[in-house]
């Protein structure tokens, strides 16, 4: 996992980079979004999830995932994507 967040690009396992699975939720979820006048809620693994959320709300992706335990939510608020709650496992 330290090699899919410190080499974003690269395929370290998958069929996809962290950037390639990135764009891909990122697209979807914002469709969503745009989609939806209340709350939205979107299920997820945690490598993307911890992806998406350190590139909205500005955060470790690596050190988000590494708290997340299963399952484990986190809570933004839009449209700024502040990070409301971690909940690293219910």
């Amino acid at each position: 996992m330290r090699d899919l967040f410190a080499n974003p690009d690269a395929v370290v396992f998958g069929g996809e980079s962290a950037s390639a699975a990135l764009a891909r939720f990122a697209t979807a979820v914002d469709q969503v979004v745009s989609e939806e006048t209340g709350d939205v809620v979107v299920v997820s693994h945690g490598t993307v999830m911890s992806l998406f959320v350190a590139s909205r709300a500005r955060v470790n992706a690596s050190e988000l995932w590494a708290v997340l335990g299963l399952p484990s939510y986190v809570s933004l608020e839009l449209p700024n994507h502040r990070i409301v709650e971690v909940i690293a496992a219910i």
